[in-house]
């Protein structure tokens, strides 16, 4: 498994946990926060994406 596999994979856990804590709190910027992670980790996984890819695409607005 690659880094960029394991780091799409944290990235998705993060978005998990962002997106459960964003419901619970009703907090919607955390929710869609979380939700943009999701999206940023299985872009990662399956392209292959490196940091600076990541962080170009975690800046777009998603809304």
């Amino acid at each position: 498994m690659s880094l960029h596999v394991i780091s799409g994979h944290l990235t998705q856990l993060k978005g998990k946990t962002k997106t459960t804590l964003g419901i619970l709190m009703r907090d919607h910027q955390l929710l869609s926060s979380g939700r943009k992670d999701l999206i940023v980790g299985e872009l990662q996984i399956k392209y292959k994406l490196g940091m600076d890819e990541k962080e170009m695409i975690k800046e777009w607005d998603l809304s």
